[in-house]
């Protein structure tokens, strides 16, 4: 516990060197502007019910749907730029985020992440519900570390909570359209209104098409192509005041093969004879022997039902959702027909939770609830090598999931508070797999369940009315699994993780800064790596162990009546402490390519984990002699990562610049010009490791665009 402890202690010091210059603010206040009052009146359900952000004893990172589009995140797989301690990477279809170096590599059915996602209080299970565009967004929360009691189940890592907007009893509406580089054209459009004195509506659009940012010079097509629709639905029932029913329906067809366009990297490539290895990054183009393609189409629905008296607020949500994640993909990124993997995923979805939380303005507030999940997922694939079929695989895992929860805070004084809580999770996973068709043996026959205790234990003290400091232990358990996709009858474990935290919270004078510092301990951890020896098939294992600290921190403030400021930096050290049985590639002497070999990764940083990020986006705001004048700059940073256990493979560190400058002649009319990654960074989204050498895909290069919005 020592050495825990003088790791978190230096932590600490990093993340409360800023704390000096926030409590300085009561002696010198700054403009309280409108926007200043906004930022004092953020609020978060962190903890499943509306409290002042500063009242949370969690590490919590907020965004507005305004403040993301202010920012120039138009999608979800940019929320990084604004988010210190969060990395977003992607395989195909499939959005992996990793949040303070508790992340995955792992895809495949029954596969999921180790980062909860909730849309609207439905639990996303399927990695890729993270990848959608931004439209309707009223608030995301990202909530950094295990959440072991309220958002348990495969939340190692922390959890992101989206809100999206509430159907509303006054009419209104906003359409926009814009049109950007590579012919990309974003069309939006949103508008809620009452259909009685007791039902509300609401329906959001968006269409997202470009032409792609690069080319395949074998077949002269485009590719990096994005082609994606989202439409999302919403009635709202009050038959009474404390009653509430909201039904939500969503659909979305996103096509999106960016990640499956490899370059071969010239760095780390061995193959001679193709003209792949001779394209860089920045020429924007690859040679395969045909297009990739990657879509994502699904459809769910949802009731949530909010029942709450006086007495306290009962909370019913149920969902059933329906996905098809079709893919084909030239995993060798030559113009050679070397290696082909075709697959089409389905997965179902059934979703229930249940909640009682009782009043918060009492001596004991207290929550309790149970969820039930049940997923299906099939995953049929097949490989062919040199145009022949190498290998049909048909697997499937059946997932049944329950767990119950409660947590308690007691109000010991007006200033001191104390947390606690713990989740009990149970899950089964039932898989079958066929080798070489319908008629194939059964190579995968088997079931294996998984429990679990996970509890959280809290106290924090009120400073002053304005600013509080907190310690935090909590736990957190991600489900074991099956191999499914290389049909091993064998269950990998579960992964824990065990968490410290003290953090610092203050709101006032205009300000709001949250500043943590964390120690982890992370066991079992689970990773996929390509196995040679076993005919290219994916396999997934225990890594080992993994010890985490570091700090991080938010601010938020209003620099003059016309300037604001939002920012962050996270500084994260992550290393294996247990990893005998990496697999790494090595060159062969012969320059022909590389050789697939076993090795001892303990002491290795830990994959996509940045060691710095930080961001700061100003918005400006200035009265025009006709209307007025609205500009933003993000300016992102990110020192790179390593996306493999040996530490060869590494994206480098890079700066993105994101701004824009809105014009708004009327409070109804606004037009304006933006940049996304004005200096062209190339950022890679996905790596792929093989006998050959490293395949790399890379996302959007600098875009430029004009947009013209009406709200009505």
């Amino acid at each position: 516990m020592g050495s825990t402890t003088n790791k978190l202690l230096l932590a600490a010091g990093a993340s409360l060197f800023s704390v000096t210059a926030a409590m300085a603010q009561d002696a010198s206040p700054i403009s309280t502007a409108e926007p200043v009052a906004e930022v004092e009146a953020v609020t978060v359900t962190a903890q499943r019910r509306s409290e002042r952000l500063i009242d949370v004893p969690v590490s919590v990172s907020v965004s507005t749907g305004a403040q993301l589009e202010a920012a120039g995140i138009t999608n979800s797989t940019d929320i990084k730029l604004v988010t210190p301690g969060l990395n977003l990477t992607q395989q195909g279809s499939f959005v992996q985020p990793t949040i303070r170096g508790v992340g995955t590599s792992v895809v495949g059915p029954g596969a999921d992440g180790n980062v909860a996602l909730y849309i609207d209080g439905v639990y996303q299970a399927v990695q890729a519900a993270a990848m959608f565009e931004l439209n309707d967004i009223s608030a995301i929360e990202v909530l950094k570390g295990p959440q072991g009691s309220l958002f348990g189940r495969n939340a190692t890592g922390g959890a992101m909570v989206v809100t999206t907007l509430a159907p509303s009893f006054n009419f209104s509406g906003r359409v926009s359209g814009s049109y950007a580089s590579f012919n990309d054209v974003t069309l939006t459009g949103y508008v809620t209104g009452p259909l009685t004195d007791t039902l509300a509506a609401s329906l959001s659009v968006v269409s997202h098409t470009n032409d792609g940012y690069t080319r395949n010079v074998v077949t002269g097509t485009k590719l990096s192509r994005l082609d994606a629709l989202a439409v999302r639905g919403k009635i709202l029932w009050e038959p009474t005041e404390d009653l509430t029913f909201t039904l939500t329906g969503s659909y979305v067809d996103h096509q999106d093969n960016s990640a499956f366009v490899y370059r071969a990297d010239p760095y780390n490539f061995q193959f001679p004879n193709s003209l792949a290895a001779s394209f860089s990054a920045s020429d924007r183009k690859v040679a395969m022997d045909f297009d990739p393609s990657s879509s994502l189409k699904g459809s769910s629905v949802s009731l949530n039902a909010v029942y709450a008296p006086d007495w306290g607020t009962i909370t019913s949500v149920t969902s059933y959702s329906s996905l098809e994640q079709p893919f084909y993909t030239d995993t060798d990124g030559t113009e050679f027909p070397i290696q082909v993997v075709k697959s089409d995923q389905e997965q179902t979805t059934f979703y229930q939770e249940l909640t009682f939380a009782s009043n918060s303005n009492q001596f004991l507030s207290w929550i309790v609830g149970a969820t039930y999940y049940d997923d299906s997922a099939y995953s049929p694939g097949t490989i062919f090598v040199n145009n022949a079929v190498a290998a049909v695989l048909l697997p499937s895992v059946d997932t049944q999931a329950y767990a119950v929860y409660a947590e308690g805070t007691i109000n010991a004084t007006e200033r001191l508070h104390f947390v606690l809580g713990g989740r009990y999770s149970h899950e089964k996973k039932e898989a079958f797999g066929r080798f070489g068709g319908p008629a194939g043996p059964a190579l995968l026959n088997n079931d294996e369940s998984w429990s679990s205790f996970t509890p959280r234990a809290s106290a924090r003290y009120e400073l002053t009315d304005q600013s509080s400091v907190y310690a935090t232990y909590s736990e957190g358990f991600k489900s074991g699994l099956f191999n499914a996709t290389s049909l091993d009858n064998v269950p990998v474990k579960p992964e824990k993780i065990k968490s410290f935290e003290v953090g610092y919270k203050y709101s006032g004078g205009g300000l709001l800064f949250t500043g943590a510092a964390y120690y982890y301990d992370y066991t079992d951890i689970q990773v996929n790596a390509i196995d040679q020896s076993r005919g290219a098939l994916v396999t997934v294992t225990n890594a080992g162990n993994a010890e985490i600290y570091g700090a991080d921190f938010d601010i938020s403030t209003s620099l003059t009546d016309n300037l604001d400021v939002r920012a962050g930096a996270s500084w994260v050290h992550g290393v294996y402490t247990e990893f005998e049985g990496a697999i790494i590639y090595v060159p062969q002497p012969d320059g022909t390519g590389f050789t697939q070999v076993t090795a001892d990764a303990s002491g290795a940083t830990i994959v996509k984990t940045p060691e710095y990020t930080a961001y700061a986006t100003l918005m400006y705001n200035r009265p025009l002699a006709v209307g007025e004048m609205n500009a933003s700059l993000t300016v992102s940073y990110n020192d790179g990562w390593f996306w493999d256990p040996s530490n060869a493979a590494k994206q480098d560190a890079f700066t993105q610049i994101n701004a824009k400058v809105s014009w708004s002649p009327t409070e109804a009319f606004t037009v304006s010009v933006f940049g996304e990654n004005i200096t062209d960074e190339e950022i890679e989204i996905f790596r792929r490791q093989g006998v050959r050498g490293d395949t790399v895909a890379y996302g959007k290069p600098r875009m430029v665009g004009i947009e013209l919005g009406y709200a009505f």
